[in-house]
């Protein structure tokens, strides 16, 4: 699952159906307003915190309830690998800087 901002700060989803690889693509400046009312931190190793709430918005306004259970399933696969923040609000995700 892949996370994009595009230059013009407009977001997207790809590859929704992999739940074995969960990665943000940022450009240039463009995560600041793409999410209106949500916080995504970048931290310095290389690694974005995602709203789980946010995926799970996504998935409720796009996705069958199948796709729902598969998240979960990364949730706490992700749980187990601490891979979620203290509060366990947010799920870790790879960056990739274009």
């Amino acid at each position: 699952m892949i996370i994009a901002v595009n230059q013009q700060g407009h977001p997207s989803l790809r590859d929704e159906q992999n739940f074995t690889r969960f990665h943000v693509v940022r450009e240039e400046a463009a995560w600041e307003n793409a999410f209106p009312g949500v916080t995504i931190e970048f931290d310095e190793t290389g690694h974005a915190w995602i709203p789980i709430a946010l995926l799970r918005t996504y998935g409720e306004a796009h996705q069958p309830s199948s796709w729902m259970e598969q998240l979960d399933a990364m949730i706490a696969y992700a749980a187990r690998k601490n891979w979620l923040n203290a509060d366990a609000t947010c799920l870790r995700a790879h960056v990739e800087d274009n």
